[in-house]
């Protein structure tokens, strides 16, 4: 079993468990794992607070897929992407929604003043959630994030902040 095998089976027995254990996330490659996870595992709500939902992760075909089946699933998706150049992107993807979707997906885009530094992060349903440290630029290798499957607490600061500034965002 390779590592990044170990850490998805991992990930299935946290989730199965609805563990409240923190754990972390150091690559690329255990990022793609949990968004794909939680997303997979969403009920009721995404929020997504991202650099860019135009590339990386979000285009990868199992990412995007498993957005689209928990819209379908009737979970709702609301994205705050931090990349003016991502609107067309972002457009592009509603389109992708089959028309009778039981859920919803809605974005806006924010900018950031330069010199402030923002943490991306998922909540997944209020109590799941991945918090990534900031960075300049995206090294693979060097993703440092903290993981919660069963997270209220933290899911819930978090969510927060999501509400405050869409709030913000969404005039």
């Amino acid at each position: 079993m390779t590592d990044i095998e170990k850490y998805q089976s991992e990930l299935d027995k946290l989730i199965a468990e609805d563990a409240t254990a923190i754990f972390g996330n150091y690559t690329q490659d255990h990022a793609v794992c949990i968004f794909r996870t939680f997303i997979r595992n969403a009920k009721h709500s995404i929020l997504l607070l991202t650099g860019d939902f135009a590339q990386g992760i979000f285009l990868m075909p199992d990412i995007r897929s498993a957005l689209l089946s928990a819209i379908q699933r009737g979970v709702t998706l609301r994205v705050i992407s931090l990349n003016p150049g991502t609107q067309e992107e972002m457009e592009r993807f509603r389109t992708l929604i089959v028309p009778s979707s039981a859920g919803s997906y809605d974005y806006v885009i924010g900018r950031v003043r330069e010199g402030v530094t923002v943490h991306h992060y998922l909540v997944v349903d209020g109590k799941a959630y991945r918090y990534e440290a900031p960075h300049q630029e995206m090294h693979p290798m060097q993703v440092h994030a903290e993981v919660c499957c069963n997270g209220v607490e933290g899911a819930s600061v978090l969510a927060r902040r999501f509400e405050s500034l869409w709030l913000r965002l969404h005039v």
